[in-house]
Parts: structure tokens; sequence; C-alpha cells
């Protein structure tokens, strides 16, 4: 199910065959599968921090045959990608990353996005949102819920925009663009 929200998400935000997307967090391929064949070869760049499910994903890659569609999947040791080229990503999707780290790790994805994505790239992010404090709970996993305006005022500072869309998850779903001179540097949530 979740899977099939992801995919019908990112199509009706625009996604195309021909846009290059960057995946954080692209776990055991759920959605990176789907991905890689919808998008033209060499198109889809996912990243992980677990090396395991890393290792999982490229066998997945080999027993799926999806080698010709050439993805690039890879063992992410920090956040800020330098290993990527600039203005490179039509879109970047990081569905519940944030919900599983530090403000402080938010704030390097976010400042790497600002320079991964094309001008009118677009960066959608799912998390938790507390309206009044950074909540870190324990589960299975280290979960965190963000004030809605604490990552507003990361993305402001590297001149991005930040919006509220419409998600069908338990998550709240937000766009994260360049700032360009249609809105006049506003932000919008």
């Amino acid at each position: 199910k979740y899977a099939h929200e992801q995919k019908k998400f990112i199509l009706d935000v625009g996604l195309q065959q021909k846009h290059k997307v960057l995946e954080i967090g692209c776990g055991y391929l759920r959605l990176g599968e789907f991905l890689i064949k919808y998008l033209r070869s060499g198109q889809y760049y996912g990243c992980d921090i677990s090396e395991d499910i890393i290792k999982m994903s490229l066998k997945k890659v080999k027993s799926k045959r999806l080698q010709q569609k050439n993805p690039t999947v890879w063992n992410n040791e920090d956040l800020k990608f330098n290993n990527l080229k600039s203005d490179f990503f039509d879109y970047a999707f990081a569905f519940s990353v944030f919900t599983h780290i530090p403000l402080k790790e938010i704030d390097e994805v976010i400042k790497a996005i600002r320079r991964l994505l094309k001008p009118k790239g677009i960066f959608y992010a799912s998390f938790y949102i507390n309206d009044n404090q950074v909540i870190k709970k324990k589960f299975s996993d280290v979960s965190y819920h963000y004030p809605l305006n604490k990552i507003a005022k990361i993305c402001s500072k590297y001149g991005l925009q930040i919006k509220v869309v419409p998600y069908p998850g338990n998550q709240t779903m937000i766009e994260i663009k360049k700032i360009n001179s249609k809105n006049n540097g506003k932000e919008f949530y």
C-alpha cells in the first residue's frame, strides 16, 4: 500500500520518464524498482545509509534484470552528497527520512538539495509535524516530529521555499523549491 501511494504521488506531481531523480533513503528499492523501470536509462539515483540494505538493493537490481537501465545505487555515509553534480536533478524524494534524523542532519540535506536541484527542480520530503517543539520518540527506531516553521527556517537560510502539499500517508509532505522572482522570495506553507 505504501509503495502504491508513493508511486501515485510522484506521478501526480509531474514526474516524467525524462527526469533525473534522486531518492534519499531508497531502502530496499520498494519505490526505486518502479522508478528504475519507469525512468529512462541512467536517470535514477538512490542512496541509503545502511550498507547492508544497499547490498540487498544491488542484488535486487541484478535479480530483476534492471542493470540495463543503469541505475546508480550507493551507500551514502554523509548527507552532503559531494559525489553528485550540481544543478543535476529534476526531482528528489525523501519519504520518511526526516522522521529518522535530527535537525542538524536535515540542515545538511537541505543545503545539499539547494546545490543538487536544477533551477526548476523540486524536492519532496515527508515527516511528522508537531506544532510546538521537536519531539524525539522511541519506537523500534528513533522517530522525530518537527514544527513546520523549523524546517521552513532551514529552507529560507538556503534560498529555498517550502509548501505543504496533499499526501495520503500519515506524515506531512512538503515541497521544496529554489526561490524565484515570481514569488518575490516569499516562503509559503
